[in-house]
């Protein structure tokens, strides 16, 4: 891949190399990939950079050859998650807003052959691009919550809160708040989904920057956080703080008390609350 960079890069007014001496490694690079597909002796690395020439080099900068690159890809490697998402990428990239049908048949395909993949942290690349197309084509909530709820299906046992953190942020512009809940509800009781702080924190701070906040419903995510994950001191700071805030000064005392029994090491949580309190 350094190899094909630099050649691919040549239209810097720093490069050294003739224009004609990269265009004619460029073909004899494409004519040893094009070899190995006709021989079917290929790995996800010679695809990859078979597409990656085809998409830019100057001589064979033509998309329509790099989208039937990625069909053959596919078709070779069909179990390559790189492989589909380099060909979704490139066709929201070239025929994002004129063939949505055409994306998300590809999208379906590709989920077809993700299942049982062991390569994580693509699968969830790859949902999160799917979700965020959904948003970005403005699909209507409900078919949208759907698709949602069958990535969920997919991320099963999977660390993929920075997909759903992500997912959040896309949802609450295209969605507003009302539907944000939806997705968020559903994900906090969803068993099978891993749960963390950062995602009940992210829905908290989503939920306080609404022109008006809605304090129930604030201090109910608060609630689920300290109960899910008693042990983290910083969710009983936040939640203590939001509440004396609020004047709700009784409900703050209550939860120091909870907080310091919860915290396994309460020393300094008690020294900071305690006097602003009034408690001992």
């Amino acid at each position: 891949m350094e190899i094909l960079n630099t050649l691919i890069n040549t239209n810097s007014e720093t490069s050294k190399v003739s224009p004609k001496v990269v265009e004619f490694l460029i073909d004899k690079l494409l004519s040893l990939c094009n070899l190995c597909i006709e021989n079917k002796k290929v790995t996800e690395s010679i695809l990859l950079s078979w597409i990656e020439i085809l998409l830019n080099s100057n001589a064979h900068s033509d998309f329509k050859n790099a989208i039937e690159a990625t069909i053959t890809s596919t078709e070779l490697l069909p179990k390559s998650l790189s492989l589909w998402t380099e060909r979704v990428n490139i066709l929201m990239k070239y025929h994002g807003n004129s063939n949505k049908e055409e994306i998300l048949k590809v999208f379906s395909e590709a989920f077809q052959h993700s299942k049982g993949s062991n390569d994580h942290s693509k699968l969830i690349e790859l949902h999160s691009i799917y979700l965020k197309y959904c948003i970005v084509q403005s699909m209507d909530f409900n078919q949208f919550f759907q698709n949602y709820k069958k990535s969920l299906t997919a991320m099963i046992g999977i660390d993929c809160v920075s997909m759903l953190e992500v997912i959040l942020d896309h949802s609450r512009l295209q969605y507003g708040i009302k539907n944000l809940r939806m997705i968020y509800e559903y994900t906090l009781t969803t068993p099978t989904i891993k749960q963390s702080t950062t995602y009940l924190m992210k829905c908290i701070h989503l939920e306080k920057l609404q022109i008006s906040p809605s304090n129930q419903q604030i201090t109910k995510l608060y609630e689920m956080a300290v109960s899910r994950f008693g042990t983290n001191e910083d969710l009983w700071v936040d939640f203590l703080e939001w509440e004396n805030k609020c004047k709700n000064y009784e409900k703050a005392k209550s939860l120091y008390w909870k907080a310091k029994k919860a915290i396994p090491n309460p020393t300094r949580f008690v020294s900071r609350f305690s006097s602003l309190l009034n408690v001992q």
